[in-house]
Protein backbone atom coordinates (compact mmCIF):
# COMPACT_ATOMS: atom_id res chain seq x y z
CA UNK A 1 0.00 0.00 0.00
CA UNK A 2 3.09 2.40 0.52
CA UNK A 3 4.41 1.67 -2.60
CA UNK A 4 0.83 2.82 -4.15
CA UNK A 5 1.13 5.89 -2.20
CA UNK A 6 4.08 6.35 -3.28
CA UNK A 7 3.73 6.16 -6.63
CA UNK A 8 0.85 8.18 -6.59
CA UNK A 9 2.18 10.99 -5.03
CA UNK A 10 5.29 11.06 -7.45
CA UNK A 11 2.29 11.26 -10.33
CA UNK A 12 0.57 13.88 -8.93
CA UNK A 13 4.18 16.04 -8.42
CA UNK A 14 4.67 15.05 -12.43
CA UNK A 15 1.53 16.03 -13.35
CA UNK A 16 1.62 19.78 -11.44
CA UNK A 17 5.22 20.25 -12.62
CA UNK A 18 4.79 19.70 -15.78
CA UNK A 19 3.78 23.30 -16.80
CA UNK A 20 6.42 24.52 -15.63
CA UNK A 21 9.05 21.71 -17.02
CA UNK A 22 7.47 22.59 -20.60
CA UNK A 23 6.18 26.17 -20.88
CA UNK A 24 8.65 28.81 -21.92
CA UNK A 25 9.55 31.38 -19.29
CA UNK A 26 8.28 34.71 -20.63
CA UNK A 27 8.60 36.55 -17.15
CA UNK A 28 11.49 38.95 -18.44
CA UNK A 29 9.47 39.39 -21.25
CA UNK A 30 7.10 42.97 -22.02
CA UNK A 31 4.78 43.00 -24.61
CA UNK A 32 5.31 45.42 -27.31
CA UNK A 33 2.78 47.60 -27.85
CA UNK A 34 2.05 48.98 -31.30
CA UNK A 35 -1.01 51.30 -30.62
CA UNK A 36 -2.37 53.46 -28.99
CA UNK A 37 1.34 55.03 -27.45
CA UNK A 38 2.04 56.04 -24.34
CA UNK A 39 0.77 59.69 -23.87
CA UNK A 40 -1.33 60.09 -26.70
CA UNK A 41 -4.95 61.82 -27.23
CA UNK A 42 -7.51 60.13 -29.31
CA UNK A 43 -11.03 61.15 -29.92
CA UNK A 44 -13.85 59.28 -28.03
CA UNK A 45 -15.36 56.71 -30.03
CA UNK A 46 -13.91 52.96 -31.07
CA UNK A 47 -10.34 52.53 -29.75
CA UNK A 48 -8.55 49.89 -30.91
CA UNK A 49 -5.30 48.73 -29.12
CA UNK A 50 -2.98 46.67 -31.02
CA UNK A 51 0.27 44.62 -29.66
CA UNK A 52 3.08 41.68 -30.98
CA UNK A 53 2.54 38.93 -30.23
CA UNK A 54 4.66 37.64 -27.62
CA UNK A 55 6.02 33.41 -28.71
CA UNK A 56 4.86 30.86 -25.80
CA UNK A 57 1.92 32.77 -24.76
CA UNK A 58 -1.50 31.48 -24.67
CA UNK A 59 -3.14 34.37 -23.37
CA UNK A 60 -3.78 38.09 -23.20
CA UNK A 61 -4.95 39.95 -20.74
CA UNK A 62 -5.82 43.76 -21.16
CA UNK A 63 -6.93 45.78 -18.36
CA UNK A 64 -8.51 49.18 -18.88
CA UNK A 65 -8.77 51.72 -15.89
CA UNK A 66 -9.92 55.46 -15.31
CA UNK A 67 -8.32 57.35 -14.40
CA UNK A 68 -5.48 55.64 -13.37
CA UNK A 69 -4.31 52.27 -11.67
CA UNK A 70 -3.20 54.07 -8.65
CA UNK A 71 -6.60 55.53 -8.14
CA UNK A 72 -8.46 54.05 -10.60
CA UNK A 73 -12.60 54.67 -9.80
CA UNK A 74 -13.58 52.83 -12.45
CA UNK A 75 -12.46 49.65 -14.11
CA UNK A 76 -13.42 49.77 -17.87
CA UNK A 77 -11.79 46.81 -19.25
CA UNK A 78 -10.43 43.48 -17.43
CA UNK A 79 -11.03 40.60 -20.01
CA UNK A 80 -8.49 37.69 -20.69
CA UNK A 81 -8.31 36.80 -24.32
CA UNK A 82 -6.92 33.05 -25.72
CA UNK A 83 -4.32 33.68 -28.41
CA UNK A 84 -6.44 31.22 -30.17
CA UNK A 85 -9.41 33.05 -30.81
CA UNK A 86 -6.95 36.48 -31.96
CA UNK A 87 -6.58 36.83 -35.40
CA UNK A 88 -4.79 39.77 -35.09
CA UNK A 89 -3.10 40.61 -31.87
CA UNK A 90 -5.70 43.67 -31.11
CA UNK A 91 -8.90 44.63 -29.10
CA UNK A 92 -11.07 47.07 -29.83
CA UNK A 93 -13.61 49.30 -26.87
CA UNK A 94 -15.58 52.07 -26.82
CA UNK A 95 -14.12 54.80 -24.42
CA UNK A 96 -15.85 58.04 -23.27
CA UNK A 97 -13.71 61.29 -22.59
CA UNK A 98 -11.10 60.97 -20.04
CA UNK A 99 -8.42 60.00 -18.81
CA UNK A 100 -7.14 56.44 -18.97
CA UNK A 101 -4.51 53.66 -18.60
CA UNK A 102 -3.82 50.14 -19.90
CA UNK A 103 -1.86 47.34 -19.45
CA UNK A 104 -1.85 44.74 -21.99
CA UNK A 105 0.46 41.09 -20.31
CA UNK A 106 0.56 37.67 -22.03
CA UNK A 107 0.91 34.32 -20.32
CA UNK A 108 1.16 30.85 -20.46
CA UNK A 109 0.92 28.14 -17.88
CA UNK A 110 3.23 28.95 -15.51
CA UNK A 111 4.43 32.60 -16.24
CA UNK A 112 3.40 35.93 -17.39
CA UNK A 113 5.23 38.84 -18.81
CA UNK A 114 5.99 41.82 -16.72
CA UNK A 115 3.50 44.99 -16.82
CA UNK A 116 3.59 47.71 -18.98
CA UNK A 117 1.38 50.44 -17.95
CA UNK A 118 0.22 53.30 -20.57
CA UNK A 119 -1.29 56.68 -20.64
CA UNK A 120 -3.93 57.53 -23.04
CA UNK A 121 -6.39 60.35 -23.28
CA UNK A 122 -9.66 60.37 -25.08
CA UNK A 123 -11.00 64.09 -26.07
CA UNK A 124 -14.44 64.39 -27.11
CA UNK A 125 -15.28 64.90 -30.58
CA UNK A 126 -15.93 68.55 -31.44
CA UNK A 127 -19.59 68.05 -33.50
CA UNK A 128 -19.26 71.97 -34.67
CA UNK A 129 -16.94 71.01 -36.78
CA UNK A 130 -17.44 71.52 -40.32
CA UNK A 131 -21.10 72.73 -39.86
CA UNK A 132 -20.44 76.29 -41.12
CA UNK A 133 -22.34 78.08 -38.59
CA UNK A 134 -20.54 81.42 -38.07
CA UNK A 135 -21.99 82.58 -35.17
Amino acid sequence: MKKISSILLVGIFIAVSCGEIFEKNIENKTVEVISPAHGVAVAEGETTFLWREVVSATHYHITIVSPDFATSSRVVVDTIMPDTVLKRFAFTHRLDPGNYQWNIRAWNFAYRTRENILALEVIARDNDAGSGDDD
